[in-house]
């Protein structure tokens, strides 16, 4: 009988009895520094933290195994000594890679300064224009106008460019970055770059705070140096740029240096360097800044601590053969992946006309400055991009089954008689272990990359807004909330226990048998000992959908779903109105827009996500800026019913000497036909409106010389002037302008008939077309020869003096205005029965003289320039009614002397009328005599008759000079020495005092019927009476009239050019009354009841049958 060898297998199991337990306890504490998963970035470690660019970082898988028997219960990771986060494991071994978001910590650069930059401009020798030249690049360059000559050039040169430059600089940093707490951060490989978070932790809105204009000495050369200047406006500031080629990190957003973009008047010549050619010239302007910035660096674990407990086993008790199971799982690895992803922003943008859905303005067409707009985006709520690995592998189980055969046989055995075979049974137990490789395989889900991004900011720019942009922060937004928890993992399952089945007998007759293969039979057994993997997905919960079930299932880990994609935004997240555009801001067409939206990575991003997203906005809305301003000044012709022109000009409005006159200048009217502009009251868009008359006027008391500009206050409707007398007559015309709130200083030329329609333009003008008269007016009769009338005239019976009596043309003043003579009609023209105050019936007598005068306004003081007056006569019977036209006639001594008739060729010889003016019974006033005197001999007289002739010979001759006024009884011209000056001394600054003097004429005249004229009726044909009577007449004829009353009617005219003929104005013009304006009575009752028509220029009746010759010789004719 072969030796059976029993090997016997000694193994720790579960039911060999109970191990006791092991504390906790730290088994080893690991350094974190060269763990992490950097991606190639730098990472330092200071005061026992791990600092790091971006805002999450990834350990490497951690590859721990606490050997058999032990089991890993925790990590523990610390950061300045301090836990930071605890991992439960509980596990002898531990693989997983650790995702840390970093504590943000803040290090700035302070008071970086560079060494300014200059911008330079050259003239040729022969050009008349600056171009731009070395020194710098610009972004855009807008005209502020047309600039002024430089003297001295030739030809004339632009004394300076004259326009708005803007300008992005790039600034290098120069001063490193710090915080105390943390000093040996100061390299940027650590510093977040990031334009999102440099946005955020250096806000625009506060840019003031960031970066200033530095002042001080800039070297353009050797030659060329100079400052900063004021205009100098900060538009846009960035404390990054993207690195060049040939730089470090090119391509990249580097700190290196800061972006400024900024804008400068280049209107000024304060840097000025001539060079040797012609015109050839360099100008400078000179920029500098001092800025700060900050951004972070992200603080993470700089160790972990792992923690272990393990088992002590007892003493092991041998069993009989059996069969230990094991298990042994492969590492997982990756298997099908799931990716998503959603980057698109859906990102549209406007900039309108505030109020949003009642926009006033559209601002492609046009909208004033000083008017207000509004930013608005619309975006997707958030973006995503994901992925998410399968990972897979196996777990085999070796199992053992156990089972003991008792193997029975009966060999049998000699009987002891020695003959044939008594039984001998015999029984064996055969151990036998059935080996069952059973794989179960297992996969799970983890979040490998995963980022999520929430709406940041916009950013909108256009020239049009306050300081060229607008960021709108979201308003009412919340961020989509999500939670993630890595924890996907198999777990590893436990060896099962031995599996023994129970023993069997084998019967094998007389021989050994061997036990049976029952591998077959207890595979279900070993099926069912090998238990299916447990696995553990990562956790994924987005705004309270699971996308990821991290709950621990059998085998398979749930396919995750997906991250819903995002839902527009609501109209009024990304909306921000009342940005107003500055006043000042010039007229532009189609201005620029651009914009750029910004997604800020949210915290617990997986792998990637650090950085914010910025996309740019395309599409945005242009904006014309275009400021109106209306002129519809309005110059009426108020004074055309004193145009006293015998020829109209009616194509001019009339502006009558010595009266008043308005202009109407609102600020409203017709502009161009587009929204918000059109048919309206443009005054909050206008600076001022002037008026320019080429001549002097008063207004309001304030005299304002010619061509002087006077303002009129915006919202004044009209404007009241009054003419001086001392303007010439003739033609002028006078300017308007409303000037917009952002017109240049320098925009003189920029005007437009009405309305600004032109971009270009900035004031709305109107002119008006204007004839200045003068006037003719106050006709007085103030002495009559007739003796019945001294009473009346003379202070006295005998004396020579005047009283103040006169007759007046009716009781109004030449502007219709009533006087102290109104209701007084027994002092208004035509003397009558009735004038005399105190002989009721008194009417003078034909042939006295009397004497009048009236006077002028205007050019009236030349020789050559003189009055017109024209007589005529009617006859009025002593019963009343109306005149009716007669012709006069007359007889003078000698033979053929008889019947003369007036206005007849032998009327001008036959008579001739002369007047002293200076005659003393006049009784004019010295001083105007003297007056009009000195202007003849100053102004009149050539310098040689000045030279020949003193002034006080003149004025000896001057007062006893006569002058001729007649020859006849139809016709009379009073020359310039009919006449005195008297206009206005008391006169404003300025005013040549001869100018205004000369400018009113007093004219003094006299006039007298024939003595004892014959009246026949007008038409009369005298030859043809007198043949009717054999070839003569004596008057007495029954044609001739008698028995009421001659009346006197004067026609006056002025006449110029020593032109007697031409007659300029007129007492009675085609337009002007003035015998009506000054209120002449149309027709009066005497004291019988018997009633008299007048009409225009009736001044004086005269008795028709008695003469001065009735009164000297106490007789008729």
């Amino acid at each position: 009988m072969g030796l059976l060898v029993v090997i016997t297998l000694i193994a720790f199991t579960a039911s060999t009895g109970k191990a006791a337990e092991a504390e906790e306890h730290i088994w080893k504490t690991v350094e974190l520094i060269n763990n992490y998963n950097t991606n190639g970035n730098a990472a330092i470690k200071d005061s026992n933290s791990i600092f790091y660019r971006y805002t999450g970082l990834k350990t490497k898988p951690l590859g721990l195994d606490a050997g058999q028997g032990n089991t890993i219960t925790k990590i523990e990771f610390k950061r300045d000594g301090e836990v930071v986060r605890t991992v439960q494991v509980n596990s002898r071994t531990y693989n997983e890679a650790v995702q840390f978001s970093g504590e943000p910590v803040v290090f700035e650069s302070e008071d970086n300064t560079a060494n300014g930059g200059w911008f330079a401009w050259q003239l040729g020798s022969d050009s008349v224009h600056w171009t731009e030249g070395l020194g710098g690049d610009y972004d855009s360059i807008t005209n502020l106008g047309t600039p002024p000559k430089r003297s001295g050039t030739s030809p004339p040169a632009d004394a300076y460019p004259n326009v708005l430059v803007q300008q992005t600089v790039q600034y290098v940093r120069n001063k490193a970055f710090k915080n105390i707490q943390y000093p040996n951060i100061f390299s940027t490989a650590y510093l977040d770059n990031t334009p999102a978070v440099l946005d955020i932790l250096n806000p625009h809105d506060q840019m003031n705070e960031n970066v200033e204009v530095r002042y001080g000495e800039i070297k353009a050369s050797d030659e060329d140096k100079g400052e900063p200047d004021a205009s100098i406006h900060i538009i846009k500031y960035f404390p990054y740029y993207t690195a060049e080629a040939g730089e470090p990190d090119a391509g990249q957003i580097s700190l290196g240096k800061a972006t400024i973009t900024f804008t400068q008047r280049h209107d000024n010549a304060k840097y000025y360097r001539k060079l040797a050619a012609g015109n050839a010239a360099m100008l400078y302007y000179y920029s500098n800044f001092k800025y700060s910035f900050k951004t972070y660096s992200y603080r993470y674990p700089s160790e972990y601590v792992v923690y272990i407990k393990g088992t002590a086993s007892p003493s092991p008790t041998p069993g009989p053969t059996p069969g230990n199971s094991a298990v042994a799982c492969t590492n997982p690895v990756p298997g099908q992946t799931i990716s998503g992803e959603f980057l698109e922003p859906g990102v549209a943008a406007e900039i309108r006309a505030d109020q949003r859905g009642n926009e006033q303005f559209d601002v492609l067409q046009g909208i004033p400055s000083s008017e207000s707009l509004y930013g608005h985006a619309s975006a997707n709520s958030y973006l995503y991009q994901n992925k998410f690995v399968e990972m897979k592998g196996t777990c085999t189980y070796n199992i053992k089954i156990n089972k003991t055969y008792t193997l029975k046989w009966d060999p049998t055995k000699p009987a002891p008689t020695g003959g044939g075979s008594v039984p001998d049974p015999k029984s064996e137990p055969k151990p036998v272990v059935y080996p069952y490789s059973i794989t179960r395989s297992y996969s799970y889900w983890t979040v490998n990359t995963l980022e999520i991004y929430g709406l940041g900011r916009v950013l909108l720019m256009n020239n049009a807004l306050p300081g060229g942009q607008l960021t709108i922060e979201p308003s009412g937004y919340t961020a989509p909330e999500f939670s993630t928890e890595i924890k996907g993992k198999y777990l590893p399952p436990v060896a099962p226990a031995p599996i023994t089945v129970p023993a069997s007998d084998v019967q094998g007759g007389t021989t050994k048998p061997e036990p049976p293969d029952e591998l077959e039979t207890f595979r279900s057994k070993a099926e069912e000992a090998a238990k299916k993997i447990q696995v553990q997905n990562d956790s994924f919960v987005f705004m309270g959908q699971t996308i990821m079930n991290g709950s621990e299932v059998t085998e398979s880990g749930q396919a995750p779903g997906t991250i819903p994609n995002p839902q527009p935004i609501g109209d009024n997240v990304l909306y921000s109105p009342g940005h107003t555009i500055e006043p000042t801001h010039l007229n532009a067409a189609y201005l620029p827009s651009s914009g750029e939206i910004t997604y800020a990575p949210m915290s617990g991003n997986i792998n990637g996500g650090s950085q914010g997203k910025s996309y740019p906005i395309n599409g945005i809305n242009s904006i014309t800026v275009h400021t109106p301003v209306v002129n519809y000044s309005l110059l009426p012709d108020d004074n055309r019913p004193y145009d006293q022109r015998m020829v109209p000009d009616y194509a001019r409005t009339v502006l009558i000497l010595d009266r008043p006159f308005t202009v109407y200048f609102t600020e409203s009217g017709q502009h161009l036909n587009i929204p918000g502009y059109g048919n309206r009251d443009y005054g909050k868009y206008t600076q001022n409106k002037r008026i320019l008359f080429p001549f002097g006027v008063f207004q309001e008391g304030q005299y304002y010389p010619e061509n002087t500009w006077i303002n009129i206050p915006v919202g004044t409707p009209s404007m009241n002037f009054t003419m001086p007398t001392w303007v010439n007559e003739g033609d002028y015309t006078i300017q308007t302008q409303s000037w917009a709130i952002n017109a240049p200083s320098d925009g003189a030329e920029l005007c437009q008939v009405n309305l600004n329609g032109n971009l270009a333009n900035y004031c709305a003008a109107e002119s008006f077309n204007v004839g200045v008269v003068g006037r003719l007016f106050d006709f007085r009769i103030w002495d009559i020869g007739d003796f019945r009338f001294e009473k009346v005239f003379r202070t006295g019976t005998g004396n020579l003096d005047h009283s103040s009596a006169m007759y007046y043309t009716g009781g109004n003043d030449e502007n219709g205005a009533p006087t102290a003579l109104s209701g007084q009609r027994q002092w208004q023209l035509p003397i009558r029965k009735g004038s005399h105050p105190a002989e009721q019936l008194t009417v003078p007598h034909n042939g006295y003289s009397f004497l009048f005068d009236f006077r002028t306004i205007g050019n009236l003081w030349q020789p050559g320039e003189g009055i017109r007056i024209e007589p005529s006569f009617y006859f009025i019977p002593k019963s009343g009614g109306s005149a009716a036209p007669v012709d006069l006639y007359y007889d003078i001594s000698g033979s053929g002397n008889k019947m003369i008739g007036v206005g007849s060729p032998k009327d001008k010889l036959s008579y001739t009328r002369t007047y002293r003016l200076a005659d003393g019974l006049r009784n004019i006033p010295g001083g105007e005599l003297t007056t009009a005197a000195s202007y003849e001999y100053n102004y009149i007289l050539t310098e040689a008759e000045r030279t020949t002739t003193t002034w006080l010979k003149f004025y000896e001759r001057y007062v006893k000079r006569k002058t001729r006024l007649a020859e006849g009884y139809n016709l009379e011209i009073l020359p310039y020495t009919s006449r005195t000056l008297v206009g206005p001394t008391n006169i404003p600054d300025g005013v040549n005092p001869v100018a205004a003097v000369r400018s009113v004429q007093h004219w003094y005249g006299e006039y007298n019927l024939p003595i004892a004229p014959y009246i026949l009726p007008k038409g009369t044909n005298i030859v043809s009476l007198a043949n009717q009577y054999g070839g003569a007449l004596d008057g007495h004829e029954k044609e001739f009239i008698t028995g009421g009353y001659i009346l006197v009617k004067f026609e006056i005219y002025t006449v110029k050019n020593s032109d007697a003929g031409t007659r300029i104005l007129g007492y009675k013009a085609p337009i002007a009354n003035m015998w009506a304006i000054e209120g002449q009575m149309t027709g009066d009752t005497d004291e019988m009841g018997h009633h008299f028509s007048f009409s225009s220029g009736d001044i004086i009746l005269f008795e028709s049958d008695f003469s001065v010759r009735n009164d000297y010789q106490g007789q008729g004719r």
